[in-house]
This record gives C-alpha cells, sequence and structure tokens, in this order.
C-alpha cells in the first residue's frame, strides 16, 4: 500500500508525526504480511515547510507522490480554514476517482470537503470548526 501524507506551513508537529507512526509502525513490526507498504510525506509544491513548533521539514515530495497513492491522508489544515486551493482540490477528486482512499482527520476534512467528495456523505471535524464547515460545505452531513 503507497501512502502519501499531506503537510504544509504551520503544521503541527503532532499532527504530521500521527499518521507516520501508525503507518510506519505497520512496516517496522512486519505486519504487512506479503504486500509492502510505504509512506511519503508530501507538500503542494515539494518544497520544506516549517511546522507551528519551529521544525523543520524536508526532503518531502511533491503532488506527484499523491498521483498513484492508494491512500491520501490529510493530518491536519490551516487554522484559518482557507479554500482547498485548486491544484490540491483537483488532486483531491482525482485519487478518489481512481479509487483511492482519502483520510481527512481532524481539520484535515477541510481539504477533503473541498475536493468535492464527501457531498451527501457523513463527515466530523474538530468540534470549534464544525459550525464553519457546516456552513462551507452545506452538501455534507456534519
Amino acid at each position: 500500500m503507497r501512502i502519501a501524507v499531506h503537510v504544509f506551513d504551520g503544521i503541527t508537529a503532532f499532527h504530521a508525526s500521527v499518521p507516520l507512526e501508525v503507518f510506519g509502525e505497520v512496516s517496522r513490526l512486519g505486519l504487512d504480511g506479503d504486500d509492502e507498504w510505504t509512506v511519503s510525506v508530501w507538500s503542494d509544491d515539494g518544497e520544506p515547510v516549517r511546522t507551528y513548533e519551529g521544525l523543520a521539514l524536508s526532503e518531502l515530495a511533491g503532488p506527484e507522490a499523491a498521483e498513484d497513492a492508494d491512500l491520501l491522508v490529510f493530518p491536519a489544515w490551516h487554522a484559518d480554514y482557507r479554500a482547498t486551493p485548486e491544484p490540491l482540490a483537483g488532486l483531491i477528486h482525482r485519487a478518489h476517482d481512481r479509487g483511492a482512499l482519502v483520510a481527512g482527520l481532524c481539520l484535515g476534512a477541510f481539504p477533503v470537503a473541498g475536493g468535492g467528495i464527501l457531498d451527501g456523505r457523513g463527515a466530523v471535524t474538530h468540534w470549534a470548526a464544525a459550525g464553519e464547515f457546516a456552513e462551507r460545505f452545506p452538501a455534507v452531513d456534519v
């Protein structure tokens, strides 16, 4: 399974590390059976990002890492709940159309909904952002 974890300037180290720890543990413990699990960390432009705490994340892949991933993980989103940029929205939609799984954790529900793949479905997000999410994405059952 090919997993692609999205990071951006200002993501917390916690949110970036959780999917890496979870999916990395599968490989470390050999729990993947005959399948090889690979985890890629990517940013919108492949350039390094800095976490909220000031840690530099470098040697990142670009969006091409998500183009053939089996699972896209959006572990967080910007604190201002900004709109999903069109290139990212298109990437999410294409991934969904080709059968990839797309997961938004906490505020990561924002870019997933911005990709247009949650309409008519249920979704959850951080309680403090639920009202904003429901207002912005009325076709999603929050």
